[in-house]
Formats: structure tokens, C-alpha cells, sequence
């Protein structure tokens, strides 16, 4: 979003967590690629009503070029889309799929994994209660990690402490 250089030197005068990921989407395709070997093409799963996760979305390309691999965007922008993009997915299937994740597609989290296990088709997901959930697996911050620090921030602040 232009806010930050990077979310690993942001630079300036910032500082808090951040859940916005779109520069792990390498290490997902390199981890996907490992768990399938043979991966050529892949189907991406993502709110492409999110401006975030049009981010994921330009990074995951990169990243696939870089690992000679074919994406197909299956594009959700609210709930109704699901079946248009499992439909898609079907009609052109690929070896892979990756969920990006936001609230739209969390709170479709069942439906999604239904559809990977229906098609037997191995999948990258956005948060672990995916996996938790029968998903095969996930690369992405820990939520619990996040809101431990995220306290540690807010009792900082309320003390008069100076935060970085």
C-alpha cells in the first residue's frame, strides 16, 4: 500500500504487526512445489475485491514465473462466487491449489476445504485452522503470536513507554 519500504524495514516512523503477507507468497509456491513435485500449474483462490489481496495476488505471480509455474486465478469477489470459481477450477483443473486469506474467504473455510478434498487436490492455506480443519497445509503468521505481542504493545503504550 505505499505505507512502508518493506514489512521488514519499514523505514520512517512505524511501528505495530501487520497480518498482510504478500511477501511470503515464494516460500508458499516453494513449499507447495516441494510437497508436489511435478507442480506445473496452479489454481490461486482469492477476494479480488480486496485491495490487499490484489497484492498477494501480483507477488504470487512473480514468484510463479521465477518457479516456472502456470496460475489460474479463480476470483471471488462475495459469497456467491464460489461456485463460479469451483466451477472453473474444474472445468480447467490444476495440480495445486493456494487459498489467500481474508474475511470472505475464512468464513468460507468449510466449503473451501470440501471442494480440495473433493478433488483430491493438495492446497497451500492462508491461516492453520485451515489445516487444523483437514487442509494439508499452511504458511502464515501466527495469530497467537501476533495478539501476544499486539498486548505487550497496548501495555507499553498505556504505560507512557516509548514503543518500537
Amino acid at each position: 500500500m505505499g505505507l512502508v519500504e518493506s514489512l521488514a524495514r519499514p523505514g520512517g516512523n512505524v511501528t505495530g504487526l501487520s497480518i498482510m503477507t504478500p511477501g511470503l507468497a515464494p516460500k508458499r509456491l516453494e513449499l507447495l512445489k516441494e510437497a508436489v513435485p511435478k507442480l506445473k500449474h496452479v489454481a490461486v483462490l482469492w477476494n479480488a475485491a480486496n485491495p490487499v489481496k490484489v497484492l498477494d495476488w501480483r507477488e504470487t505471480q512473480a514468484a510463479a514465473r521465477a518457479l516456472g509455474l502456470k496460475l489460474q486465478s479463480l476470483e471471488v469477489r462475495g459469497p456467491t462466487d464460489f461456485q463460479g470459481a469451483f466451477d472453473y477450477a474444474t472445468r480447467d483443473p490444476a495440480d495445486a491449489v493456494v487459498v489467500f486469506g481474508d474475511g470472505l474467504i475464512n468464513s468460507h473455510r468449510r466449503q473451501i476445504l470440501d471442494f480440495a478434498a473433493t478433488r483430491r487436490s493438495p492446497a497451500m492455506y492462508p491461516y492453520r485452522e485451515f489445516v487444523d480443519e483437514g487442509g494439508l497445509m499452511s504458511y502464515a503468521p501466527s495469530f497467537t503470536d501476533l495478539f501476544r505481542r499486539a498486548a505487550v504493545y497496548r501495555r507499553q503504550n498505556s504505560e507512557g513507554r516509548e514503543t518500537s
